[in-house]
């Protein structure tokens, strides 16, 4: 006797969104009409909990219920997405500093004499009128030397 076997769903598979248009009229079924959830969900083959949620962020987007609205929820996401990608450029900024000072301590630069009688690193990286240029980061000679 053959056994038949299911194939297994492809796992973490999600459908697709509603339209917010659909979602709104579903919310108004269950609420201006004072129908029940379960019974929205049954008529227009939804989960229950799916309508349910509609609902519940409908209410609170009426001022019926407290919460955050869809509005500060979307406004709350985008924030989170602009502190992320400024903590990723912040990281990336202190490695490359750090790179780059890493790199200036194995190579010792080359000495000028300065007016004051120190001694000050010479010139690397791009040429400028004082200090250190890096493209995006420069550092200058506070010192008070002057370039000859």
């Amino acid at each position: 006797m053959a056994v038949v076997t299911k194939p297994n769903p492809p796992t973490g598979r999600r459908r697709g969104r509603y339209p917010d248009a659909f979602r709104r009229d579903v919310s108004a079924l269950v609420i201006d009409q004072h129908r029940s959830v379960a019974d929205v969900a049954k008529e227009l083959g939804l989960v229950e909990q799916t309508v349910y949620n509609w609902v519940r962020q409908a209410r609170i987007d009426r001022g019926e219920r407290e919460g955050l609205t869809t509005e500060e929820r979307e406004e709350l996401s985008q924030l989170r997405r602009e502190v992320k990608r400024l903590t990723m450029e912040r990281d990336l900024l202190k490695r490359s500093v750090a790179f780059w000072v890493k790199e200036l301590d194995r190579e010792p630069l080359p000495a000028r004499a300065c007016h004051e009688g120190r001694r000050v690193p010479g010139r690397s990286g791009r040429p400028s009128s004082r200090g250190l240029d890096l493209g995006v980061l420069r550092l200058e000679d506070q010192g008070g030397c002057r370039a000859e």
